[in-house]
């Protein structure tokens, strides 16, 4: 085998996915804009001490879908409803997210970027697009921050 042949090798590694209800007053919050092309998504980064951040991405007016990293490596997903008006007294977070398009490769239960292929527990961006057909860009610009 050569060594381009070594080097173009995908590395699997396994992420366990666990979705579960995560109760949250939505306080001390950081705006996030994602921008993907024309597209705006809101979002929000919860900075914790000594833990993960948590991600929340915004859609379909007052649903979100938080996700974060354990100290395991663990996915852990929760998605939820909010009522009433979010205020940010913060200056935003901006990510072009339409640059990854080209160097991420999705699948149902995968996400693949420099060789390295994420295999999640349980498929994660098909129940996104079940959720919002569009959401599985923002998704996986959050994964890409947490594992890549």
């Amino acid at each position: 085998m050569s060594q381009l042949e070594v080097t173009q090798q995908v590395q699997e590694r396994n992420v366990r996915v666990f979705f579960f209800s995560h109760p949250d007053g939505l306080s001390r919050l950081n705006p996030l804009i994602l921008l993907e092309g024309e597209k705006i998504w809101k979002g929000a980064i919860k900075q914790r001490i000594a833990n993960n951040p948590m991600y929340y991405i915004f859609f379909n007016n007052s649903a979100y879908m938080k996700l974060w990293k354990d100290s395991k490596n663990n996915l852990l997903v929760d998605i939820d409803n909010h009522n009433g008006h979010l205020f940010f007294d913060r200056e935003p977070q901006i990510w072009r997210i339409d640059i990854l398009l080209n160097e991420l490769k999705l699948d149902d239960d995968s996400i693949t970027y420099n060789n390295v292929m994420l295999k999640f527990s349980v498929p994660i961006f098909r129940i996104t697009k079940e959720l919002n057909e569009w959401m599985s860009v923002p998704i996986a610009s959050i994964i890409h921050k947490l594992f890549f």
